[in-house]
């Protein structure tokens, strides 16, 4: 019993998901006929859609989709997102050394050529920054800074 997100925005998609699901008769039931018709059904969709998803695992049903063209993909627990063969692939996963020790982080989920950015450190501490932004941003002096951190206004 697992979650499938599907995404149908096109009357066009909706005949191919109807398709998918064995039951094309659907697409010309006039409470699904549009988008309005089928937010106005939205539970009775659900239980048609949730009948079909039953019937097979979350990954069966997302290939099934995704071969047709509807947006579709199962929600992941966060050991499937790490292990998922996908995200490994495109090495969404990386490894940056903290104060704390090692710490394996999600960096940049886009992945450009041209600017390909990333993470450029692993987070700061508290308080780790507190030179840069109260005194070279701020302007306040070394003096008040110290000052606010013994008085427990910083930390």
């Amino acid at each position: 019993d697992r979650w499938v997100t599907i995404a149908v925005k096109t009357d066009d998609e909706w005949r191919d998901l109807c398709a998918v699901m064995g039951r094309p008769e659907l697409a010309a039931d006039p409470r699904f006929a549009d988008v309005l018709g089928r937010h106005q059904h939205h539970d009775a969709l659900d239980q048609t859609i949730a009948a079909w998803t039953a019937q097979r695992t979350n990954f069966e049903a997302t290939q099934l989709l995704q071969a047709r063209g509807i947006a579709a993909f199962t929600s992941l627990s966060d050991v499937e997102l790490f292990e998922d063969p996908h995200f490994q692939a495109r090495k969404d996963w990386i490894e940056v050394q903290h104060r704390l020790g090692p710490e394996v982080i999600y960096d940049m989920p886009w992945k450009l050529s041209k600017t390909p950015g990333g993470v450029h450190r692993a987070a700061p501490v508290m308080g780790q920054d507190n030179g840069y932004v109260f005194g070279d941003l701020l302007g306040l002096g070394s003096a008040e800074v110290a000052r606010l951190e013994q008085a427990r206004v910083l930390y």
